[in-house]
């Protein structure tokens, strides 16, 4: 028999609105095992230490629990705790049969969409009136992991969790919404049929955070989501009737100007900036209609670039400009500031290698100053707070011998 891990109901948050005898009742929970496809996956004891904290009962079944409905007169949700199960077609529509009985299902995913569970995932939203479509694995450790919509905030506040190894993106809507989100791409969902006598369904693309406990909070969150009915305050927006005009000029100082656009309206969420495929910055909107944006790309970049702006709103759906195309060719060598809260941001023509970066003061002292950033998207940033104001000079060496330099009036 395996042990429970210990000291589990001591990190439970005790007034949890998801306990019993407060907004949701005392509860049965099935849990599907997870240790046969490899034994330490302990995500079914993690789901039963949990439960049990919260006041609610559980069992664990086999696998072979899901070869017929003996269980679902007894229970009142269900969690698939294994993201690498082998489920077959029988299996998966007992899954959805308890979801059309008005009960709600966690379903592990993983982070191959080939994988089984994933696939299932898609299965049943597709079979139950919705669209869904795996798309394609993430890889490295995706830290922080944004938490979306009333999963970030009931009844726990759970902005991000700081751990989720690898995972996968989909898209969907007909009722599918989004509440992981790691670098624009969304990977974990929450899917709330059109039938609303039919349950929700919930899954993440990784069970490493599950199986580590590296959030109870957001645990409990799933938990409060699938006995209370309100997973269905995360659904897709209305992006699809936005449209993102975007264009592209190069200033005078090397730097480009990014305009653009929207025709429709936008809710509350952020813009992303991608410059050839990267990241290269972006900001924070208050919802509106029919808006014009102005952003700066300080990089001072070179050759072809493609651009484009991403929206995404508080429950992860994304929006995507057109892509615009400016060919800015060599570039000249320069060295750039911007002005930044509490001093400046320090930026090197693209290409140029830099052998030294250093501050003048006004008396004429010079300070070396770490210069691994200079070409990063966000730039070399330098704190002047605690610096005396007056007028001040940096000053770049690049590699091949090049001495650039440019002034900064610092004011305290």
């Amino acid at each position: 028999m395996r042990k429970l891990p210990v000291d589990r109901a001591n990190r439970i948050l005790p007034n949890h609105p998801g306990n019993a005898g407060n907004k949701v009742t005392a509860s049965h929970f099935t849990i599907i095992e997870s240790s046969t496809s490899f034994p330490g996956h302990n995500m079914d004891l993690v789901w039963q230490g949990l439960l049990a904290g919260m006041g609610h009962t559980s069992n664990i079944l086999q696998q072979t629990g899901l070869d017929n409905n003996a269980f679902f007169a007894g229970s009142n949700a269900l969690i698939v705790s294994s993201g690498v199960l082998n489920l077959s077609p029988a299996r998966i529509n007992t899954i959805q049969q308890f979801l059309q009985t008005g009960k709600s299902v966690y379903l592990q995913g993983e982070y191959l969409p080939t994988y089984n569970t994933n696939q299932a995932f898609a299965a049943i939203v597709g079979a139950t009136g919705g669209t869904f479509n795996t798309g394609a694995t993430v890889a490295g450790d995706l830290i922080p992991c944004s938490i979306l919509g009333s999963l970030a905030t009931t009844t726990n506040s759970v902005p991000s969790i700081n751990y989720h190894w690898y995972g996968c993106t989909a898209t969907g809507c007909n009722n599918v919404g989004y509440f992981m989100n790691y670098s624009g791409n969304n990977i974990g969902y929450v899917y709330c049929p059109i039938n609303g006598a039919f349950g929700d369904m919930i899954q993440s693309s990784d069970q490493d955070w599950v199986n580590q406990s590296q959030s109870l909070p957001l645990m409990q969150n799933i938990v409060f989501h699938l006995l209370s009915g309100s997973a269905c305050s995360i659904v897709c927006g209305v992006l699809d009737a936005t449209e993102i005009d975007l264009q592209a000029s190069r200033n005078n100082d090397g730097t480009v100007a990014l305009d653009w656009i929207t025709n429709g309206e936008l809710t509350d969420g952020s813009f992303q900036v991608f410059a050839n495929g990267l990241e290269i910055g972006g900001f924070d909107l208050d919802g509106g209609s029919d808006m014009h944006f102005q952003w700066q790309d300080q990089r001072l970049p070179s050759g072809l670039q493609h651009y484009e702006v991403r929206f995404r709103d508080m429950n992860g759906q994304t929006q995507l400009s057109g892509e615009t195309h400016i060919d800015l060719g060599p570039a000249a060598p320069r060295l750039s500031l911007a002005n930044v809260e509490g001093g400046f941001r320090i930026f090197l023509s693209e290409g140029l290698e830099c052998q030294s970066l250093s501050l003048i003061d006004p008396s004429g002292r010079r300070q070396a100053l770490p210069f691994a950033e200079v070409q990063a998207p966000q730039g070399q940033l330098l704190n002047m707070d605690g610096i005396a104001a007056g007028v001040y000079w940096i000053q770049a060496k690049t590699v091949s011998g090049q001495l650039l330099q440019a002034k900064c009036v610092w004011m305290e």
